[in-house]
């Protein structure tokens, strides 16, 4: 930054506003106003015609202090000052000013502040915790989150759909209308969208409607494009009555890592004035799955959905030899299980929290069955893996552990007499749940003591009698042993966990 021109004052700098349509449809109740990441682009533009050789893609301490609403008729000026700051950086704060009442005093008004520093790409996430999202998910589609929980015009419905958890969110995105053209920062449709999912998980948690108001560092590694698909991961900081903060990752579809907004405050702006959709609520996975992690060293939970494609990215030399290999529908489950292997490792103690997960084996020699990777201890605990086509499951303990998850079908009928005993059958017929959860609950019981047992499911079934069943726990004997077995309901999927 040795050639950068000394500002020892302010050099104040025209800022034109773009005259796009689109803008129009950006507003806060009811007046449109410019979006954040066209003030951040406004003021990019402007350092950069001071600056040439800045880059301007690590942005830091910036300040949205108000918005700048865009003006129907009247005169609007708008225009940045810019400063050269001892430690090199460069500070622009973007400004308003009009001239109103009938003696025509000129107000100026502060919308944004920002530094400009040299380039310096902070350390990302692992890519299993990117590509992971742990917990229960609500799915909310476009038509969804654009009809009542983010009220902007068409051109910013570009959060394709959003998966939201106790852990945070994950985000499909898209880089937005051609209008805008290409820009300094790449598309702003991206980040803006990437808004609106942190916007959508904080109505969930903390029910209230947040907007950006400070990020702490924004770096473009490589600019997005209008159009192409993007995936965001918003992981939560902190919480403090009326705001949250959370980090935003964004990525393209092949897993490179393009921008990054880091200690982004989101805040209720509004007074109450905006209010989250009635139908939201957040999730509640740790409540409902307390029995079960009691019972066990740590448990992981994915959806499939919610898993980007790039989760491949994760895998060692090994893991991706397999992979390559498969079909569409079986890469996606396979995926799954690695990457909550991987999760769950870093979980239990002993567990490396930043390990590269190229570095995490989960591939066992001699069985496909996947396995915790190495590192966490001699006494490495046991685990246990099931999916079906909505969720994986991943369960360890040091001792005896199978887990299983199902969607109930009528298969469990027409099939019923290979896997449960005349008496396990009529106990299903007789269960207040009814006879397909009763077999549900029976069919998964014994898969999960074939895990448990390291046998295969045939052998299971001959050893395994149930002799209750439950809502949340039903009674067994494993060669005439008792043992209890736990059983969590979401939707129509069960999962059962069972240890020795």
């Amino acid at each position: 930054m040795e050639d950068l021109p000394v500002i020892d004052t302010p050099q104040r700098i025209p800022v034109p506003l773009p005259g796009l349509a689109y803008l129009q449809d950006h507003r806060f109740l009811g007046q449109a106003v410019l979006p954040a990441v066209e003030s951040l682009e406004l003021l990019a533009a402007a350092v950069r015609s001071a600056c040439p050789a800045l880059p301007c893609t690590d942005i830091r301490d910036i300040d949205l202090k108000r918005f700048l609403e865009l003006p129907v008729g009247g005169a609007l000026r708008c225009f940045a000052d810019i400063t050269r700051r001892a430690d090199g950086s460069v500070a622009a704060t973007l400004s308003s000013s009009r001239r109103a009442g009938a003696r025509g005093i000129a107000r100026t008004v502060e919308h944004v502040s920002a530094r400009f520093t040299s380039f310096e790409a902070p350390p990302s996430p692992p890519m299993d915790v990117i590509a992971g999202l742990s917990g229960i998910c609500r799915r909310v589609e476009k038509a969804s989150l654009y009809g009542a929980m983010v009220p902007f015009g068409p051109s910013f419905h570009n959060a394709e759909r959003v998966f939201i958890s106790i852990e945070g969110a994950a985000a499909f995105l898209r880089g937005g209308p051609e209008e805008a053209g290409e820009r300094i920062l790449g598309s702003p449709f991206t980040l803006d969208a990437a808004f609106h999912a942190a916007c959508v998980w904080g109505q969930s948690l903390y029910h209230f409607v947040g907007f950006p108001t400070a990020i702490r560092q924004r770096v473009i590694m490589a600019p997005t494009k209008p159009g192409a698909p993007y995936f965001a991961r918003i992981v939560p900081v902190s919480f403090r009555g009326d705001h949250f903060m959370c980090h935003i990752w964004i990525y393209g579809m092949e897993g490179t890592l393009h921008e990054a907004a880091l200690g982004l405050t989101m805040k209720d702006i509004s007074a109450g004035r905006l209010a989250p959709s009635p139908w939201v609520d957040g999730p509640d996975a740790a409540i409902r799955f307390a029995a079960m992690r009691e019972a066990c060293d740590g448990m992981m939970l994915l959806e499939l959905e919610a898993m980007p494609s790039f989760a491949g990215c994760a895998f060692t030399d090994r893991e991706l030899a397999r992979f390559v290999a498969m079909g569409e529908k079986r890469k996606r489950t396979y995926a799954g299980s690695r990457i909550a292997c991987k999760r769950l490792s870093r979980e239990l103690p002993g567990g490396d929290a930043l390990a590269s997960p190229r570095t995490m084996e989960t591939v066992a020699d001699g069985s496909d069955a996947p396995r915790l990777p190495a590192g966490i201890g001699a006494d490495s605990p046991a685990c246990s893996v099931s999916h079906d086509s909505r969720f994986v499951f991943c369960a360890a303990r040091r001792g005896g552990i199978g887990v299983d998850v199902e969607a109930g079908t009528e298969r469990l009928r027409t099939t019923k007499r290979f896997y449960a005993e005349p008496e396990e059958q009529h106990l299903a017929a007789a269960s207040a749940l009814g006879e397909l959860q009763g077999l549900l609950r029976i069919w998964t019981i014994k898969e999960s003591a074939a895990k448990a047992l390291g046998v295969p499911l045939s052998e299971a079934w001959k050893k395994t009698r149930v002799t209750e069943l439950g809502s949340g726990r039903s009674k067994i004997s494993i060669d005439g042993r008792p043992h209890i077995a736990l059983h969590e309901t979401v939707d129509d999927h069960l999962f059962t966990l069972l240890t020795l």
